[in-house]
């Protein structure tokens, strides 16, 4: 079995998720321990998936449709939606998964990555995390630290793993034409791992936050 090193950050997150559970749902981040769980399970499948093939899109596919309603949840759960923006919300969750099983299974094909589907939900990510920082920016609390609340952590880095695997996934048919390497890597084989340390990092100390935060 291949185990590699950002596998140990994702574990790292999904533990803290389960132990810090209560204090997540205290944040409306709760979502994230199914989410995580998936993750962690479909990252070490898709490592170890060329002793079946040699390519895993399939996993990915499959992934991305089943865990992204668990995104969606925890960006509604958040933002703190009224009754009418809550409703358009799941209206447009609705229309989008509909739209991407779509165009996986009849577009693009399942075992064939989809890429616009992967960078749709990049920048849905993206404006998603833009909203939640902007409202914890503009907070009035006067007791309030940036650097000590958890969605600074939390969605600030799916907002630069969003802008990071967004620009990666986008030159990946560059990168792979013009064999551009790193020790024998691919270029987006070398940053991809690099972005998920930082991206499961920063969700690891978000939870711990989260508890901190309630303890007080």
């Amino acid at each position: 079995m291949i185990i590699r090193y950002h596998h140990f950050f994702e574990l790292l997150s999904f533990i803290l998720s389960l132990v810090f559970y209560k204090s997540l749902k205290e944040k409306k981040l709760e979502a994230f321990a199914p989410f995580l769980g998936i993750t962690l399970i479909v990252e070490i499948l898709a490592s170890n998936w060329q002793l079946w093939s040699q390519r895993n899109d399939i996993v990915y596919n499959i992934y991305l449709l089943i865990s992204y309603p668990f995104q969606l949840a925890v960006f509604k759960n958040v933002l703190q939606l009224n009754k009418r923006q809550n409703f358009l919300f799941n209206i447009f969750s609705l229309i989008f998964m509909l739209i991407a099983t779509s165009s996986t299974i009849f577009l693009t094909g399942i075992f064939i990555f989809n890429n616009y589907y992967y960078m749709l939900i990049q920048l849905i990510n993206i404006c998603f995390s833009v909203l939640i920082l902007f409202k914890i920016v503009t907070n009035d609390e006067k007791d309030y630290s940036l650097w000590k609340n958890p969605y600074f952590w939390v969605f600030g880095a799916c907002f630069l793993f969003g802008l990071g695997s967004l620009t990666v996934v986008s030159l990946r048919q560059f990168i792979i034409l013009y064999d551009l390497t790193i020790n024998g890597k691919h270029i987006y084989q070398v940053i991809m791992p690099f972005l998920i340390v930082i991206l499961y990092s920063s969700y690891s100390y978000g939870f711990y936050l989260c508890k901190k935060r309630e303890t007080k």
